[in-house]
């Protein structure tokens, strides 16, 4: 059964997976099949139950002194926690991962770890310094896929620095590992995959960008992982509305609210940021203000928050939120550059004409010093 379960995973039949790794826990199955049900309702969107079964895998691995498979498996949790804005939980669940690896010799479990920490580093430079310690786990022990995605994870770091030519580098060079088969595992190449994407937009790379989102929702169909496909929609939508084409970036920003909502509700702040960015600038803040509703914490939605206090009439509040999210992403020229903008609208709102020309001036140098057409348009 559990390998009917995994034919299953490959051939990407969810349901036929889920099926085939309950009967086998229910046969007496441990953490394999435990671990095998967890993927299958991952992809079924069943979030929850995943992470709920993933959990246990974690301490039947510890119980068993599986240390690397127990750091993975945690690792797993603390990015799943991240990407549905639980930092305190995401902390904590690398924090087991690394007490578990504490103390042991070099394997997979150190790199992923690594992988872990350069997810939810504080700064793009302690970004940068965790990926290129998996990266060196990765060689070190012939892991590809633990190398594909320290190499993207690398990248990111470089294009949120401003490095956007070497970033991008890296970014393909994972990409084309993946796709030249260094990866198994889909969730690798699906962050692998939304790297690249990311990378090319933030970046300004509309082409570029442009591009990978075809290849990326197409790859997404032919292998039914609409969470994928969900991410990649929001990114391409981004990219028409920055081009005027504001009917077909919300239709492509309702589409893949309607993946998310489906598939993994808990992941969907970044499209709801979008959509709730077009509803500002379409004058539309009602609508605006319930999409960011019981999301004010997420991190995604912070710019989308501060646009629509600037748009009601409150650039106190919007001044405190940009300044908060510029602290904490002090080398982040990316991000940065998204906050200052704003920025200056609020301090010009609230009369402080010479704080307006500082973070003016502030988005000006990043645009000549980093190269990013984006950032220099925002200028």
């Amino acid at each position: 059964m559990l390998g009917a379960g995994r034919q299953a995973l490959e051939r990407a039949d969810w349901e036929s997976a889920r099926s085939a790794f309950a009967a086998a826990l229910g046969a007496g199955g441990a953490a394999d099949a435990r671990d095998g049900l967890a993927e299958a309702q991952w992809f079924l969107g069943r979030v929850p139950e995943a992470i709920a079964l993933r959990e246990q895998v974690f301490e039947e691995h510890v119980r068993a002194g599986r240390c690397a498979e127990a750091a993975r498996s945690a690792v797993w949790v603390a990015h799943q926690h991240l990407l549905s804005g639980r930092g305190s939980a995401a902390r904590g669940w690398l924090a087991r991962s690394e007490r578990v690896m504490a103390g042991q010799p070099l394997c997979a479990g150190h790199g992923w770890v690594a992988v872990e920490a350069a997810r939810q580093a504080a700064t793009v430079a302690e970004q940068a310094t965790a990926a290129a310690h998996a990266l060196e786990v990765a060689r070190a022990i012939g892991d590809g896929d633990l190398e594909v995605l320290a190499i993207s994870l690398l990248g990111c770091a470089e294009v949120r620095a401003g490095r956007w030519g070497p970033g991008l580098r890296l970014l393909e060079e994972a990409m084309a590992a993946a796709t030249a088969g260094r990866v198994t595992d889909l969730h690798t190449l699906g962050e692998a995959y939304c790297n690249l994407v990311l990378g090319c937009s933030c970046a300004g790379e509309w082409t570029q960008a442009a591009e990978w989102c075809e290849h990326v929702e197409s790859f997404a169909r032919g292998s039914a992982i609409k969470p994928l496909f969900g991410a990649c929609r929001t990114v391409h939508a981004d990219l028409l509305i920055a081009g005027g084409r504001w009917a077909d970036g919300e239709a492509a920003l309702q589409e893949a609210l309607a993946v998310d909502a489906e598939q993994l509700p808990e992941v969907s702040a970044p499209t709801v940021a979008s959509l709730a960015e077009l509803r500002v600038q379409q004058g539309r803040l009602r609508e605006a203000a319930q999409l960011l509703a019981g999301r004010e914490e997420h991190p995604a939605v912070l710019r989308a928050l501060a646009l629509l206090r600037l748009a009601d009439g409150h650039p106190r509040q919007a001044a405190v939120l940009l300044e908060r999210g510029l602290r904490a992403a002090p080398d982040d020229a990316v991000s940065a550059g998204g906050l200052l903008s704003p920025l200056v609208h609020a301090r010009l709102a609230l009369g402080d004409v010479p704080g307006a020309r500082t973070a003016a001036d502030e988005l000006a140098t990043l645009g000549a010093a980093t190269g990013i057409r984006l950032l220099a348009a925002r200028a």
